[in-house]
């Protein structure tokens, strides 16, 4: 009848859609067909719906829009469509926003997350931006120890960008820590015991020499 003929229609439009990368636009009509009838030519239907999120979660991932490609991800797995590549791409897409969240305010969880990503490899979408996320965090962290003097801390801290890029101003920054951290004057340690000005105690001869 009428009502299937219009659902081959939209099925057919979808099948257009997604052929010429129109992939939003599909999912909403494969979602009209899916809202109205269930049970038409469910098998071309499904494949198609998977088709059309994982291709245009993968296409928003390749514009570096991880956000929104997470939202079409997350679509495809509840629907359990996800493919394993769109599925690794959720993942990593999900370490590098928490990250990017995080770095700025020093999260220890985002230097984890941050490393995950640069293990990953050079070739990672993420990994320019993790190195400079990483890097500047390090940064931060000695420029942190270095306003209070502290400049051995912040010569570890400056060090460590160095291991994440070569060249930056950490660089300076690290030879700096390191000439004030070497000629560092020990901080008295408030908590430790008064030095011993009593008299010794008779019969108790000094460690290492003979009794009397």
């Amino acid at each position: 009848g009428e009502p299937l003929g219009r659902l081959a229609r939209a099925h057919q439009e979808a099948q257009a859609a997604v052929d010429t990368a129109r992939y939003s636009e599909a999912i909403d009509l494969l979602d009209v067909i899916m809202a109205i009838d269930q049970a038409f030519q469910t098998t071309q239907v499904t494949q198609l719906m998977r088709r059309a999120l994982n291709s245009y979660a993968l296409s928003l991932y390749n514009q570096m829009q991880p956000a929104a490609a997470n939202v079409i991800a997350g679509r495809a797995a509840e629907l359990g469509l996800i493919d394993g590549n769109i599925e690794y791409e959720r993942y990593a897409a999900n370490l590098y926003l928490s990250a990017r969240a995080g770095a700025p305010l020093g999260d220890p969880n985002a230097i984890a997350d941050l490393n995950e990503l640069l293990n990953a490899g050079a070739g990672g979408r993420y990994y320019a931006e993790a190195q400079r996320l990483l890097y500047n965090l390090y940064v931060a962290r000695g420029d942190a120890f270095a306003a209070q003097n502290e400049f051995c801390p912040a010569a570890i801290q400056y060090q460590n960008a160095v291991r994440v890029l070569p060249s930056g101003v950490a660089n300076g920054k690290l030879q700096t820590a390191n000439a004030f951290c070497a000629n560092a004057t020990p901080t008295p340690d408030p908590f430790a015991p008064p030095p011993f000005e009593g008299t010794p105690i008779p019969g108790l001869a000094p460690v290492g020499q003979p009794g009397t």
